[in-house]
């Protein structure tokens, strides 16, 4: 029984790598991405895959099903979509080719549907899977129970992406990623964890946390086997309980010390954890500003803090120099000019390490979307939804090109705060091209920098030395240089210089 996990980009997808360490026993899996593949089609071919699994995002899922139906006019497998959209989405399983969905956590239903389609047995009754017969009947199976003991599951199975362990930095990438925990125990309005504790209600304890034994022994075999340069914790939320994270600390001092990003909430950055993470070797936190306007971020998003939470932590940050990433998101719906303008100053204010703006995009089953809606902001289709959230926005809003403009001049403003002024007038004038250029080689710029090695997140970019770089680019392009433009097939390397960003994007979803 051979499993095939497709991906249309590069993503370091650490459920799909559970999922393979869970079904290991009864089956062979590979990962195949299209970007790095000259022809998907033979590739797939020659591996001869009995199933065929897609984790989908809102925003990619018809480009999956026209690879799926492709595939499935070459040869005969089994269909199935895990992912944010089908848990949110079941109405997926009506499309053509798609045999099956997966909702909510995934390892025990592919095992279970492995072990039945590689015996003969009936499969229609696995729990978390909804199936499509041969008639046409739609069956839907209820969620079962969370497994508490998360110790359980196996490591992830990260030989799945050896085929491309060749391309510049992408094994290192897939190795320093490490997850200690599932769920977050906030409900902010965007996110697919208050959706998905709607669906589990009732099912156990959302917010589940590795013990520091396992995750440490996890982390020793990454560091024995392939030496990362650093570590990268992707939890909702990393160490939100006290006597956790002081073991941890302890440990992974003693038998890791290498430096570690992770993200954090703001409610849980005290002066005694901000120093805890010093010691133990942190090095970039990412933290979520959202927006500037307090009274929306609290009413709307439900993230209960404010300005001036954001300012004294920062001020921490600064002090025991622990760099950190500001998130944020424009085009919130009914977001004015005015308050775009607010969140650009709180992060000016803040001086972060970086600063990352996203084009929020209404997921469905978040209560934002549903919020978009209801108030005519968004006439509710998931099918124009972009596949990115750096690229457009899909709800109406009558300052929508002043606001993009902004979005593209974001992040480098932040970093030259003294270029405000300048960028208050431009984004009041057409000059929408270079705007985007600017925007695309600046990033660029920092993850040639610094996005490898957080030893390299001490210093910062020159405004000399972008300028220099923008006027005279380089004619070696990095293969990171290509991410997030607009047309999907140049998309090769981007995803995984994010690091901890795609995890934000994947909470969105």
């Amino acid at each position: 029984m051979k499993v095939a996990f497709i991906l249309r980009k590069p993503e370091c997808n650490l459920g799909i790598m559970y999922i393979a360490a869970a079904i290991k026993h009864e089956a062979e899996s590979r990962v195949f991405i299209e970007a790095y593949e000259k022809d998907l089609y033979e590739s797939i071919d020659m591996y001869g895959p009995d199933i065929v699994a897609f984790p989908t995002f809102t925003g990619e899922y018809e480009q999956l099903l026209e690879i799926n139906n492709s595939i499935r006019k070459r040869r005969k497998v089994f269909s199935i979509f895990g992912g944010p959209h089908p848990t949110f989405h079941r109405d997926l399983i009506h499309e053509e080719g798609v045999d099956a969905i997966c909702r909510g956590e995934g390892e025990l239903p592919m095992l279970e549907l492995v072990r039945a389609l590689k015996n003969g047995d009936d499969y229609f009754g696995i729990q978390n899977l909804c199936f499509k017969t041969e008639k046409g009947e739609i069956i839907r199976n209820d969620p079962r129970d969370l497994v508490e003991d998360i110790d359980s599951f196996k490591f992830p199975d990260r030989s799945i992406y050896s085929s491309y362990f060749h391309v510049k930095g992408f094994k290192n990438n897939i190795m320093k990623r490490v997850i200690s925990g599932r769920g977050c125990p906030f409900n902010c309005s965007y996110c697919f964890n208050d959706a998905l504790k709607k669906i589990y209600h009732k099912k156990g304890r959302y917010v589940r946390i590795r013990s520091v034994k396992n995750v440490i022994e996890e982390v020793v075999a990454l560091k024995e086997e392939s030496g990362p340069t650093d570590f990268s914790f992707v939890d909702d939320i990393f160490g939100i309980k006290p006597e956790w994270f002081d073991e941890f600390s302890t440990q992974y001092t003693r038998k890791i010390n290498k430096p570690f990003s992770c993200l954090i909430h703001l409610n849980y950055l005290t002066d005694r954890y901000i120093s805890s993470l010093k010691k133990t070797g942190c090095k970039l936190v990412c933290m979520g500003i959202e927006t500037g306007d307090e009274t929306y971020r609290k009413t709307l998003l439900r993230r209960n803090y404010s300005n001036r939470k954001i300012h004294e932590t920062a001020k921490l940050l600064h002090k025991y120099g622990i760099n950190f990433f500001a998130l944020n998101m424009l085009l919130l719906p009914g977001e004015t000019l005015k308050m775009a303008l607010k969140t650009l100053k709180v992060n000016m204010r803040c001086r972060p390490f970086a600063s990352e703006a996203f084009i929020f995009q209404p997921f469905p089953g978040t209560e934002l979307a549903s919020y978009a809606e209801m108030n005519n902001y968004y006439d509710g289709s998931t099918v124009s939804i972009p596949e990115t959230l750096f690229v457009d926005s899909v709800l109406k809003n009558p300052a929508k090109k002043t606001i993009m403009r902004l979005f593209y001049l974001f992040q480098f403003t932040v970093r030259f705060r003294f270029l405000y002024p300048l960028t208050r007038i431009l984004i009041h004038l057409p000059f929408d091209r270079l705007y985007k250029r600017i925007y695309q080689h600046y990033k660029d710029e920092v993850r040639r920098h610094h996005v490898f090695d957080l030893c390299k997140v001490e210093g910062k970019l020159s405004f000399v030395d972008f300028l220099w770089s923008f006027i005279r680019p380089s004619k070696q392009e990095n293969f990171l240089s290509v991410a997030d433009r607009e047309d999907p097939q140049e998309r090769v390397g981007g995803m995984l210089a994010k690091e901890n960003l795609r995890t934000r994007a994947e909470s969105q979803a």
